[in-house]
């Protein structure tokens, strides 16, 4: 049987959870986890001081601390709260 999307994120939801702008912007100030926008390059025009940006293309390279393309700053021990 095939799932749609509107399961397969329903089911990410479930497992993972999901917060508010509000909350988001309040575990950003505290630092206690990372922002990470997904959008496009040519999305960016408007962003988020202190956000990590990797294209949602480049995601597991950039999340992979045994990628060659790792960015530091997607620490495995640190919250990422995802956003597009």
């Amino acid at each position: 049987m095939t799932r749609t999307a509107a399961q397969m994120v329903a089911d990410a939801t479930e497992q993972l959870g999901a917060i508010t702008p509000k909350e988001a912007a309040a575990r950003h100030a505290d630092h206690s986890a990372v922002l990470l926008d997904v959008r496009e390059p040519a999305e960016w025009e408007h962003y988020i001081d202190g956000t990590v940006q990797v294209p949602r293309g480049l995601l597991e390279f950039a999340a992979d601390p045994g990628s060659p393309r790792h960015d530091p700053r997607l620490d495995p021990s640190t919250p990422v709260i995802v956003f597009c």
